[in-house]
């Protein structure tokens, strides 16, 4: 009985043994643990790869196509006064290594730091264009190999008037007076006549400013006196004002619109000059420039040109037989910081006559050596002779007299003048002058000087014929 049951259990022991065996011969999963399906290992199928993404087949994946596309308009307008520029842009699949960039070759086109812009958008900074010509500009805006030009037009500052001409009269018409001419065109007055040139295609404003404030430098160089001018339709020509009678726009870029103003005013700065003026319909109108300083240091000159006006044909040399000497004082006349003296050497019994303009030190007498110049910055000058396109004749001049007819002329154009005080109640004048062609005009001559002064203002036509001879 024991030797079966032993026999048994040995029997059973053995099948146990060959079942795992011959089945359980690879240890079993953890409860969870993924199953593994044919194909899953490297191998299983032909072609595979380890870790291949596109499921065997061997290609590279495909990347999404990036688009770029520019939004916003291609060319933009904008005024003189420029401001914000928005450009927008999309973007399809964008790429996270790429950013927007933005390229100008202008510098007054500049990203804002005013605003943030939101996603596809790009604010940009154009400046205000003070000149008096238009302007354009590229803008380039590239993502990556992508690129799209936006062209940015200005259009010219018809506010703006680039330059400034002026002539300071001093306290002559009531207060400080700076009669200025705001343009486009350089050099519209003339300081010598009081004339002003107008040019095709140029605009200006004329501005009649009274102020308490003189000039340092008198009309040679000046700068408008800061502060604020109020239209003055009354002409009161007191300081503060601006005189309505001499204060206009001329715009000569048309056929020659002229406007008159009923009231407004004049801001000076430092560092410009504004205008706002309405007209009597309520019309508004603004003009401005970025100068305050006119400078006539170079304008001081005849306006005219010489062409051979002289008619001499040989040098002449004077022979007085009867001279007189006379001068007549118009004070400070060009408000350049020198009294301005006429002068007449006369010979009655010859005809021979000469009249020249002198710019002596403020009340000092005109005796003393002149040099024939325009040259301000000399003591004493005798200012040469021209003509202006009236035909009228101005500063140093020789005339010939027939009677009361003028039968020969010649401008005086270079060399110098000296008088001298005899002590014994006479004066010797003794010169030598070129007139406009080259030719030598020259005398000597001793008499009794007489001298008037404070006479004031002087007509501009004082030059133009000799005093009537008694």
């Amino acid at each position: 009985m024991k030797k079966l049951l032993s026999l048994l259990a040995l029997c059973a022991m053995t099948m146990v043994s060959c079942e795992k065996w011959f089945v359980d011969d690879e240890p079993k999963k953890e409860y969870g643990e993924p199953t593994e399906t044919p194909g899953d290992n490297p191998g299983d199928n032909p072609g595979d790869e380890p870790n291949d993404p596109n499921n065997g087949t061997g290609d590279e994946p495909e990347q999404p196509e990036i688009e770029f596309q520019l939004t916003s308009e291609a060319v933009m307008e904008f005024s003189a006064k420029g401001g914000e520029c928005v450009l927008t842009y999309a973007i399809t699949n964008p790429d996270e290594t790429l950013t927007v960039e933005v390229d100008t070759n202008a510098d007054w086109i500049t990203e804002s730091d005013a605003l943030v812009a939101p996603a596809n958008e790009i604010y940009l900074y154009v400046e205000a264009n003070k000149s008096v010509e238009p302007r354009s500009a590229d803008v380039v805006v590239s993502y990556g190999v992508f690129s799209a030009t936006v062209t940015i037009n200005q259009s010219a500052d018809d506010e703006l008037l680039s330059y400034l001409s002026g002539i300071y009269y001093g306290n002559t018409y009531g207060d400080y007076n700076y009669n200025v001419v705001l343009s486009t065109a350089e050099n519209v007055l003339d300081i010598v006549t009081g004339d002003y040139y107008l040019g095709e295609g140029h605009r200006y404003l004329f501005l009649d400013l009274y102020s308490a404030e003189a000039s340092a430098e008198y009309n040679v160089k000046f700068s408008v006196p800061v502060g604020e001018y109020t239209f003055d339709a009354d002409n009161t020509a007191t300081a503060g004002t601006v005189g309505a009678d001499y204060t206009y726009f001329y715009d000569a870029t048309g056929e020659g619109e002229q406007i008159g103003f009923a009231g407004g005013k004049v801001t000076v700065t430092k560092d410009s000059i504004e205008a706002e003026f309405v007209d009597a319909d309520g019309n508004e109108y603004h003009y401005y420039t970025l100068t305050t300083s006119v400078d006539n240091t170079a304008l001081f000159k005849g306006s005219g040109k010489l062409c051979e006006l002289s008619t001499l044909a040989e040098d002449l040399e004077i022979n007085f037989e009867s001279p007189s000497l006379s001068a007549e004082c118009y004070d400070d006349y060009y408000v350049v910081g020198k009294d301005m003296w006429v002068l007449y050497i006369d010979d009655y019994a010859t005809g021979h006559s000469i009249s020249m303009e002198l710019l002596v030190p403020m009340g000092e007498a005109p005796v003393g050596k002149f040099p024939v110049s325009n040259d301000l910055s000399e003591e004493r000058i005798a200012l040469p002779g021209f003509a202006d396109g009236y035909g009228d004749t101005w500063w140093s001049w020789y005339f010939l007299y027939d009677g009361y007819d003028i039968v020969g002329e010649a401008p005086i154009v270079s060399g110098s003048l000296e008088i001298v005080d005899d002590g014994t109640g006479t004066h010797t004048a003794t010169f030598s002058f070129k007139e406009d062609k080259g030719l030598t005009i020259s005398g000597s001559c001793t008499a009794y000087y007489v001298v008037s002064g404070g006479a004031g203002v002087l007509s501009a036509k004082h030059r133009s014929v000799l005093p009537t001879r008694k």
